[in-house]
This record gives C-alpha cells, structure tokens and sequence, in this order.
C-alpha cells in the first residue's frame, strides 16, 4: 500500500451505520475487511460474507426498510448453504433457500442447479422479494436468472441483483494490462465466468419485464452518499460491486422469445 493510501485510510471515516446492521452484528460474524473506493484502499467493519464488504450491508438495509411490520416471503437464489438466508431471517423474513451446494435439502433449503432449471418448485407469483447475492456471474445464462425472478415475484415485489462491477477504475486498470476484468482473469474463470455491464443488466431487465429504481455501489454504503443513485458514472467508478434494486412491473409479462430447432 502506498504512503498516500495509509493516509487516506487513516483519516477517512465511514458513515453511521444503520440501525439494523448495528444488530445484526450482535447476531452474527464481522471483521475488519479491505475495499477498494475508487482508487483507494480502506478497511471496514463488516459483515462476514463471500461477497465484498458493503453488498450485504446494503442488502440487508434495504430489505429492512420494505419489511416494517409485514410478513413477507423471501427466495434466496443462489444463497449457498445459509448464511445469507439466516440473517434475512433474523431481520423477520419467511426465507426459502436455493443452491448448488446444498447437501441436504429441507423444505426451506433447495437444491436447484441455475445452469439447468427453467422453473422452480413454487407456485407462481409467490415472493414479495427475491435476493440474487454474487451469483449471475457463476452461470451461464444470466437471461434465465432474470426469467425466473420475474415468474416467481409478487406483482410489485422487488428483485435484488448483484455482481462485481467491471466498470470500476481498477477492474479497468486490470483489462488495460491483461485483456481480462477484475475476477474474470483465467485464474477465476472456475466459478466466474460471466462478466456482466451495466448496459447488459439494463437491456434484460426491460426485455423480462422490470425496471430498475436503484443502483448502488457496495463501498458507498461505507464512504458515499447512499441515497444518491442519479450519479451512475461515480457509482460505477468507485465500487467493486453494482446492487441493482428492481421492481416487477404489475403487467408485463416478459418476452416469450421464439424456440429455434
């Protein structure tokens, strides 16, 4: 780390955090971590995920805000074997989790390989929120994910989507040098294989019927201004990953793209 990144680290401070975040590290694991900030390195207190500091933070706080006193339905996509799903728990959701990875499936933990399914085993319309967390960029078709989020959400439910950000300064950086993203260089390309823009996000959003009404950076939760979505550049500059809040609309009802034999 350089003599200027030391300083910087030392005398930039993070926002207060929330309210439910402060309890949820009651409940579960957190730790010092490094992120980056544009072209800062800085460390946070933060929850204890695979995914980089800031994208569970940011999750989990959104969330709370749509809960208030409501029962509402959850679906894990991709959540692995739990940890995500017990702190969507702990804030008052009814959590239904889906992975590769679980081993021994219940009622509330699915086994469910996204390379292959095209449907779930829900009634339709059955989520008032559905949390896609670090996983588009491990399958092979990213359309389907989106498919399957707007066939189980609630009219009106909202779907958040998130993913390493290949339009930051050092993920640039990295493709000037190696022709490769950051986290999609060949030592990556075992579990990250889909390196998704923004652009890309936008264009199957509106082809599988949502709008998106939020886009966050996970380090902003630390060091931004959180509520300021209007700024995309400065958002896609600074953070290592895009949390994406959509919303389904209440008629589309996708595009039924033609089988081709």
């Amino acid at each position: 780390m350089s003599i200027l990144n030391k300083i910087i680290e030392t005398v930039r401070k993070p926002n207060a955090e929330p309210d439910i975040i402060n309890k949820v590290k009651g409940f579960c694991a957190h730790k010092s971590r490094g992120c980056h900030y544009g072209r800062w390195r800085l460390k946070v207190d933060s929850l204890v995920s695979e995914s980089v500091p800031g994208v569970t933070e940011t999750i989990v706080n959104e969330l709370n805000k749509i809960k208030g006193d409501q029962s509402l339905r959850l679906l894990n996509l991709g959540g692995g074997i739990g940890q995500l799903s017990s702190i969507f728990e702990f804030i008052g959701f009814d959590v239904i989790n889906t992975d590769i990875g679980i081993e021994q499936p219940d009622e509330k933990n699915i086994q469910i390989d996204f390379n292959k399914c095209t449907e779930l085993p829900f009634p339709d319309n059955s989520f008032d929120c559905i949390v896609c967390q670090e996983v588009i960029e491990h399958v092979e078709n990213p359309w389907n994910i989106f498919r399957l989020a707007h066939r189980y959400l609630k009219a009106g439910g909202k779907f958040f989507l998130t993913t390493p950000n290949i339009h930051s300064f050092k993920s640039k950086r990295i493709f000037q040098k190696e022709n490769y993203f950051r986290w999609f260089t060949p030592k990556d390309h075992s579990y990250h294989i889909n390196p998704i823009p923004v652009w890309e996000i936008k264009l199957i959003a509106e082809k599988t019927g949502f709008s998106i009404d939020a886009t966050k950076g996970n380090a902003d939760f630390f060091f931004g201004n959180t509520d300021d979505t209007d700024n995309i550049r400065n958002i896609m500059a600074k953070n290592d990953a895009l949390i994406f809040v959509l919303g389904k609309s209440d008629t589309h009802q996708g595009t039924n793209w033609p089988v081709i034999s």
